[in-house]
């Protein structure tokens, strides 16, 4: 009996411990491994400790499964704050790690702490970002404040410059406008909300309770999820096709998105989303297609690049994480440079049907044009080459150079602040432009003439002549220099407009120019020098519309500070649509007016155009 009863009380005994053991690996049903690193994300062996949800403190010196530089955890479902030791307790200390665990996940953290006071920098940026962790950044943009001023960092994971702008909200319902990730914003102390990316209601990423405090930059944890789509062909080339994205499995729609122009320099848009699946359709197909389309999903904190491959007839054929995705994401290249031959020829036959004769006319054009760039906040610098030549050939008929132009544009820019009152960006600008001819320039004549040239005192006769020169090469030269104020009101990918104003001078060096004398043809006289010295303002835009089609504009004037003198003014536009690889039609329209000018010159050219871009 007694035997009996022993037998029982083990039972239930056994079956007590068993249950509570089942309840308890219940609830302790999460992983968490942490590894520990130095500044310089060096391995360092040190010590931490963790805030549980219920307010209880875990340290990992009295952890038994710790070894070194990492430790592995068993903990419920719930929000833990990691903090260097004995850092728990000040409740003003916000240099912790906040992990969210959930039912059946495990998850690795990889934490930097100060190797020299055990104080949490921050995590390591995931394997995916292409730019160092949070910490690093702010360590870069080394922030100076004032004594009642913080800032906030919305770290970023490329080094693109196309991530979406955010919006920061204040308590009493300011909002900043158009702020840009990467770089620190300066604001008083107190609480902010900010919202990432797609603006519209149920879109984008909104982050609540952001603390700012006196002297210290907050960085924000980067919740978000950062894609990169590109779009190349099945050689690799890379293609301007359009693209839409859809949130699943509720299709809210995204705006379009576009591939790159091969070998334009462009940079790849970095959408910033909420994590989550989503399809990538071919523009204008249905969202619900079951063909042309793609799936993915995006993680929290991650960046994710993708590549969608399409066939000769525009199609999917193919999608995935593949390397060439980042091949214009690259680290580090403040320059970018592109290089461009563009051209076309014609050949032309013509039989007059009364004389029985036929005639050849060939006409080449050439273009060249480099574009460089460096951007390295605050400075901006451009420098744009452009070769313009185009040769006819009549027969029996000399070779005759129909345009010949030079120019070189540079813009030196150093930005001053950002959200100037209602303005985006304000700076100072530099400007130095040239323009000349390359060749002799000469006027054909249809019959022979008598010319007559006069250059002040000296006067010239050509008898019998067929052709005259009317100016040497490298003249007549233009140089233009400006410095002032420069204003960007708009930034996004598809749209960049600036105005500029300060002051403005240029010098005209006519040597050997001559031109034509309006009552007698045969009279040529020399164009003087001239200098101008003013105010002036600048208007410049770079529109694209849809992703074939890009407009831009720049308009100069001059205003002279000599009353005596009149305004200078020129004023291009360029519309280039893309018909197929290589191969757009560009229209091109000029107006301008110099000083000694009595009116202003109009030029129109509208050209196929076939360019070989290396």
């Amino acid at each position: 009996m007694q035997n009996k009863k022993l037998r029982l009380f083990f039972l239930a005994f056994f079956f007590a411990q068993n249950l509570a053991f089942s309840q308890t690996y219940n609830d302790l049903e999460c992983g968490l491994i942490i590894q520990t690193f130095d500044q310089f994300q060096n391995e360092i062996d040190v010590e931490f400790e963790i805030l549980t949800p219920d307010g209880k403190t875990l340290t990992s010196t009295e952890h038994e499964e710790k070894f070194s530089t990492k430790s592995v955890w068993i903990l419920p479902a719930g929000d833990y704050k990691i903090f260097g030791i004995d850092q728990s307790r000040d409740k003003t200390n916000f240099n912790f790690v906040l992990v969210e665990l959930k039912k059946g996940q495990t998850k690795n953290v990889k934490i930097i702490f100060n190797a020299n006071n055990a104080e949490i920098l921050g995590e390591v940026s995931p394997t995916t970002w292409l730019v160092p962790n949070p910490i690093v950044q702010e360590k870069t943009l080394n922030p100076s404040y004032k004594l009642d001023e913080g800032g906030i960092l919305l770290p970023i994971m490329t080094d693109n410059g196309t991530e979406d702008g955010f919006k920061i909200y204040f308590e009493d319902g300011k909002v900043l406008q158009d702020q840009e990730m990467g770089k620190i914003i300066k604001l008083k102390s107190g609480i902010y909300r900010i919202k990432i990316g797609e603006q519209q209601k149920g879109q984008g990423v909104e982050i609540d309770n952001i603390k700012v405090t006196n002297g210290k930059t907050t960085i924000v944890n980067p919740i978000w999820s950062s894609l990169i789509i590109n779009i190349i062909d099945q050689t690799r080339n890379q293609l301007n096709e359009t693209y839409e994205i859809y949130k699943l499995p509720e299709l809210v729609k995204y705006r379009q998105g576009t591939g790159l122009e091969e070998g334009f320099g462009q940079k790849l848009r970095v959408w910033i989303l909420p994590p989550g699946l989503y399809k990538i359709i071919k523009a204008n197909e249905a969202p619900n297609t079951y063909q042309n389309f793609a799936t993915i999903q995006l993680l929290s904190g991650e960046l994710t690049q993708m590549t969608i491959i399409f066939d000769e007839e525009k199609n999917f054929i193919g999608s995935g994480i593949l390397e060439v995705a980042s091949s214009d994401v690259k680290l580090n290249k403040n320059w970018k440079i592109f290089r461009a031959i563009y051209g076309n020829a014609q050949l032309i036959n013509q039989k007059d049907d009364l004389n029985k004769n036929s005639t050849t006319t060939i006409t080449i054009s050439l273009q060249t044009d480099i574009n460089a760039k460096f951007e390295k906040d605050p400075f901006f610098f451009q420098s744009k080459l452009l070769l313009d030549e185009s040769f006819t050939k009549e027969e029996n008929f000399h070779l005759k150079l129909t345009r010949d132009e030079f120019r070189l544009k540079n813009i030196g820019i150093i930005r001053l602040t950002r959200n100037f009152l209602y303005l985006r960006e304000l700076g100072i600008y530099s400007r130095f432009y040239v323009t000349n001819k390359i060749f002799n320039q000469y006027e054909d004549f249809t019959t022979l003439k008598n010319i007559r040239k006069v250059d002040g005192n000296h006067e010239v006769i050509e008898l019998n002549t067929e052709r005259t020169k009317i100016s040497p090469y490298l003249f007549p030269l233009r140089l233009e220099e400006g410095i002032g104020l420069n204003i960007n009101v708009i930034k996004t990918i598809n749209t960049n407009i600036n105005i500029r104003g300060g002051f403005g001078f240029s010098q005209t060096f006519n040597k050997d120019t001559f031109t034509k004398n309006s009552s007698v043809d045969t009279l040529y006289t020399t164009i003087p020098n001239s200098k101008i010295r003013g105010f002036e303002l600048s208007f410049l835009n770079e529109l694209k519309p849809f992703s074939k089609l890009t407009i831009n504009n720049e308009f100069n004037v001059i205003l002279p500070f000599n009353k005596n003198k009149k305004k200078s003014y020129d004023w291009e536009t360029q519309v280039n649509f893309k018909l197929i690889k290589n191969v757009s039609l560009d229209y091109t329209n000029r107006i301008k007016k110099q000083d000694a000018d009595k009116k202003a010159s109009f030029e129109n050219i509208l050209q196929l155009r076939f360019s070989l871009i290396f």
